[in-house]
């Protein structure tokens, strides 16, 4: 459980009947019987809520999707305009930055992916301007116009699809000769996530595609499904 307070009242991430969490609201005076707990962001089979930031105007959600890592920005006034943080990579890595303000339509946030080094951004949820304070820096003449990340799709068993980051330097040629090394771990919850890593140039640089396998036990498509595998093994 996790709880937060804005404007009169308190802000819930509960796992209560809902193994993927949900929010829920209740005012101060109420807090105590959770039979007063309403409804505010239901649960999703497919969705697995990973935090929350109160803002007076937003509400941020931070969240896992897709297999991935996203961050979903919602008006108060009205939800139906609810919106994603966008990248223009298929694998990437979003995280809440500290947020002390409330009272600012600034969010920030981290971002990193396979090309992309650990980054800082703040974004304008009212007007969708996107600034960069700061990102990590990496010797050796790094250029991440040189390399790709891509994400593909792997049917396993029963019907589900594994979700699998790649990285490759362009002008890779897809014929099978190209050597291939992949990392996958998947346990109580644990996920891989494509966030950058260094290491993996020198492996990348030398004709090698550097692959995560997104594999069952992680949460990256939620923790119903680390319980249904864990099951079903």
């Amino acid at each position: 459980m996790r709880l937060k307070h804005i404007a009169g009242r308190w802000v819930i991430r509960t796992d209560w009947q809902a193994p993927n969490y949900r929010l829920m609201s209740v005012t101060d005076d109420k807090i105590g019987d959770r039979a007063n707990w309403q409804p505010l962001l239901a649960h999703d089979d497919a969705v697995f809520i990973q935090d929350f930031a109160l803002f007076n105007d937003y509400l941020a959600i931070s969240e896992r999707s897709d297999g991935l890592r996203k961050i979903r920005v919602m008006p108060w006034q009205d939800p139906s305009k609810a919106f994603y943080i966008s990248s223009d990579e298929a694998a990437y890595v979003t995280g809440f930055e500290i947020n002390a303000e409330q009272n600012t339509p600034w969010l920030r946030y981290t971002y990193t992916s396979l090309t992309t080094p650990a980054s800082v951004y703040q974004l304008n949820m009212q007007t969708g301007e996107k600034q960069l304070l700061k990102q990590q820096e990496v010797l050796g003449g790094f250029d991440k116009d040189n390399y790709v990340t891509e994400r593909v799709w792997v049917p396993v068993a029963e019907n589900v699809k594994v979700p699998v980051s790649l990285l490759y330097r362009k002008g890779f040629k897809r014929d099978g000769t190209a050597p291939l090394y992949q990392y996958a771990y998947g346990s109580y919850g644990a996920s891989m996530d494509p966030s950058f890593r260094s290491t993996a140039l020198s492996l990348v640089d030398r004709g090698f595609v550097y692959a995560i396998a997104h594999i069952r036990g992680g949460q990256e498509m939620g923790a119903a499904m680390v319980r249904r595998w864990q099951i079903t093994e």
